[in-house]
């Protein structure tokens, strides 16, 4: 498969998903399930151009590829998911849809969806060009070394999402006791153990 076959084959599919997750926000009034759906929409690319290749075109490199976004991709949308649930809104798109008004349903779908669309097809690059050339086969030295970059960066992801978990927990707790300031109170500097969290994410 040509490389510009399946870009076009990754762009129906992102803008097919984004249309519905438009229309579905459209009827729920919460723009913020997009979020939800960052690390899905690697998954989907990867699996449509998994399933558009010819089977004897499949590699090892392939079938890494493919896990690895899987695992990847699915752990993130469930991590938001779970975090947001009950939550309403984010915030951010509360803002937006306030300073709109009526116009937010027709931005949002520019703005938001659309603009995201785009970011998940540039950065999806290359998951892409593997996925999409038969050439790429069997795992090399090479291989194993990005193998230990993605274990570091999902080690290092899904372990700042706990850090920062346990600090709303712990800042939670304090505030129940009556603490004024909770944040300077936690051990190790919650302030900076926050921000060091978003850092590592």
């Amino acid at each position: 498969m040509e490389i510009v076959e399946a870009y076009k084959l990754s762009s129906v599919a992102v803008l097919a998903m984004m249309v519905c997750l438009w229309v579905f926000s459209l009827v729920t009034k919460d723009a913020s399930i997009v979020d939800r759906f960052w690390g899905a929409g690697f998954v989907l690319i990867t699996w449509v151009l998994h399933f558009m290749v010819p089977a004897e075109a499949n590699s090892p490199v392939r079938y890494t590829v493919l896990a690895l976004v899987t695992i990847w991709g699915l752990r993130l949308s469930l991590y938001i998911h779970f975090r947001n649930q009950g939550h309403g809104e984010d915030y951010r798109y509360v803002e937006m849809r306030t300073h709109h008004g009526p116009r937010f349903w027709w931005y949002s779908f520019l703005s938001v969806f659309t603009l995201q669309g785009l970011l998940m097809l540039i950065v999806a690059v290359p998951v892409i060009f593997v996925m999409s050339h038969p050439e790429v086969g069997n795992l090399t030295n090479l291989s194993i070394v990005g193998l230990v970059v993605w274990l570091t960066g999902f080690i290092f992801e899904a372990g700042g999402d706990w850090q920062l978990d346990a600090r709303a927990v712990a800042v939670a707790a304090l505030r129940r006791r009556g603490h004024q300031r909770p944040a300077d109170r936690l051990p190790g500097g919650g302030r900076r153990r926050g921000a060091a969290a978003v850092l590592l994410v």
